[in-house]
């Protein structure tokens, strides 16, 4: 079975931009685009975290 191909890498990132509680931009993708989005959202909150939880195995390994 092959998995999907919008199915984040384990080396992908998860970017969200926040204004107070509100999500107003998520992105997933390469570590290093991820990066960018800090500098486009410069006054709201900006979390950056792996794109695949830690402890949920990786369905293209398997």
């Amino acid at each position: 079975m092959t998995p999907p191909a919008d199915m984040p890498l384990p080396t992908d990132r998860r970017v969200r931009a926040w204004l107070g509680e509100h999500l107003i931009a998520d992105y997933i993708g390469e570590a290093d685009a991820a990066g960018c989005m800090r500098s486009r959202f410069l006054s709201l909150r900006v979390t950056n975290e792996p794109a695949i939880p830690a402890g949920i195995p990786d369905a293209r390994t398997q």
